[in-house]
């Protein structure tokens, strides 16, 4: 299965930040577990991965969750 990516980062409220090598690891972990959500859900086009593995197929219900979060970054897997 092919799947198109997008990451969405906001500006983090303290001044801790991931380093880069760190982050596109932790992406590929959310692509991954996203690619096998999609997997069991077929009929579902995307889904939207908070920093700490959660998986939502609105993107509101990704954004609200990823505000209680230290990290907001939300990555969004998308079918081909």
């Amino acid at each position: 299965m092919k799947t198109k990516t997008q990451t969405q980062e906001k500006t983090p409220q303290n001044s801790e930040q991931t380093a880069p090598a760190e982050t596109s690891q932790h992406d590929e972990t959310l692509q991954a577990a996203g690619r096998r959500i999609l997997e069991r859900f077929p009929d579902q086009p995307e889904v939207h991965m908070t920093s700490n593995g959660f998986g939502f197929f609105r993107m509101s219900d990704a954004h609200n969750h990823a505000e209680t979060l230290k990290d907001h970054r939300i990555v969004t897997v998308t079918r081909k």
